[in-house]
């Protein structure tokens, strides 16, 4: 499997891809910024925020939730898009026949597509995610920009939401590439990752302040869904004909 994902490096340079996530780690990085001051951008132009909104930029945990749930929406469609280019496109016309002749099984091919897409897009989602809040909140204890400290117990907390929603990250990428893989259509892929990143971010906001099991129970569910129908495209690809 590694040589066959080794292979896939070959043929597709994953250069621009890095430099998307360098792109996302810049703007998580700035949001967290503004996040933490619009109370005072808010108050400059003569409005005060009501306190619950007050609280919401100025604690942690809220933040954290926020910013990481940008990132989330933002690495999930990454996701989508590569899926597209390495799957989506690649079962589709001539490009199909010449994958189809390679003497090798068809669902160790699409494995190792899918392998190299999830975990690419999880792993830079987590040290992107992690680096940006970590890096504010090493520059917010030095210039106390947010009167709560960044503690080891908030890194630790850091740390835990960030893996969960790398890894649903990644689900939402493979359910998306299963809907756009059924109609062999690009945009409907990345649409379909949208639609599905929604929904999502209004529940984590919706449920602020347990955030992290509501995190850790939408992960699982689309996690497993994710796996369930990604075994049904394997199958799928195993009985597709080329004409």
């Amino acid at each position: 499997m590694l040589k066959l994902i080794g292979l896939e490096l070959r043929r597709n340079k994953l250069k621009g891809y890095q430099v998307a996530s360098g792109c996302i780690f810049l703007v998580t990085l700035a949001f967290c910024f503004l996040f933490a001051f619009m109370p005072a951008i808010v108050e400059s132009q003569g409005d005060i925020l009501p306190a619950r909104e007050v609280a919401m930029f100025s604690g942690w945990n809220n933040l954290i939730a926020m910013m990481s749930t940008i990132s989330m929406a933002s690495f999930a469609v990454l996701s989508t898009v590569m899926h597209a280019r390495f799957i989506v496109t690649e079962y589709t016309g001539k490009r199909a026949i010449l994958l189809f002749s390679y003497p090798i099984k068809r669902s160790r091919i699409l494995w190792a597509k899918c392998s190299l897409v999830f975990w690419f897009t999880t792993g830079m989602m987590f040290l992107c995610n992690l680096a940006a809040i970590t890096l504010f909140g090493i520059c917010s204890n030095l210039f106390q920009i947010i009167s709560e400290p960044f503690t080891i117990t908030t890194f630790t907390h850091l740390l835990t939401t960030t893996l969960i929603l790398s890894l649903l990250s990644g689900a939402i990428g493979l359910i998306a590439l299963r809907i756009g893989f059924w109609k062999k259509s690009v945009p409907i892929t990345i649409v379909s990752a949208v639609i599905l990143v929604s929904p999502c971010s209004q529940l984590f906001s919706f449920f602020l302040d347990s955030s992290i099991t509501v995190m850790l129970a939408t992960m699982l569910l689309l996690l497993t869904i994710g796996f369930v129908i990604f075994l049904g495209l394997t199958r799928m690809v195993n009985r597709m004909e080329v004409l």
